[in-house]
């Protein structure tokens, strides 16, 4: 009895140790960072809008260590690339927590403008929303055009190309290359 629970304790040892090195060093640096953006939110040290960004940021990383993961190991190469963007990202959550927005100075500045200073504030931001919205929607236009461009002259080549190799056909065969056995004896 007692050689089984000893047998249990080191499998149950063991199966521990080996989750804790698969997950590595970048692992516990994401949960880190991942909490550290947490506390900011809590304290007020950071927006709602800084820690969107910095956690899309996050699962960017996490998609980027998952491809480099995908054939089954991760080079040196790989694991350089990605302890630099947990440094940048690092250095990111830390610059987002000590520069002076935070929610209490937007409440209070917003809290001090007066009320026409407020509306052209939201006008004025709803306006560069909207011209941003309309350069995205011209671009994706633009590209469009183009698409729909690189489509009709490839048709054309095809097209052109098809009447090459007919005329080719017909020149091989001498004369009128469709023409049937019916029509031969018709001709005679």
């Amino acid at each position: 009895m007692v050689n089984v629970r000893f047998i249990f304790s080191l499998l149950a040892v063991f199966c521990l140790s080996e989750l804790a090195l698969s997950q590595g060093r970048s692992g516990k640096r994401f949960e880190k960072q991942g909490k550290r953006i947490e506390q900011g939110v809590e304290s007020g040290e950071l927006t709602r809008r800084e820690a969107r960004k910095l956690k899309r940021e996050q699962k960017r990383m996490k998609r980027s260590k998952k491809r480099m993961k995908a054939d089954g190991e991760m080079s040196k190469r790989e694991k350089r690339r990605l302890d630099r963007m947990q440094n940048k990202q690092s250095r990111k959550i830390h610059g987002k927590k000590h520069n002076d927005v935070s929610r209490e100075a937007r409440k209070e500045k917003m809290q001090n403008m007066s009320k026409e200073d407020r509306q052209a504030h939201r006008e004025g931001r709803k306006e560069r929303m909207q011209d941003r919205r309309d350069m995205y929607k011209e671009k994706s236009m633009d590209r469009r055009e183009m698409r729909k461009g690189r489509r009709e002259m490839r048709q054309e080549g095809r097209s052109i190309r098809e009447e090459q190799a007919a005329d080719e056909t017909s020149e091989v065969l001498g004369g009128d290359a469709f023409q049937t056995v019916g029509d031969e004896a018709a001709a005679e």
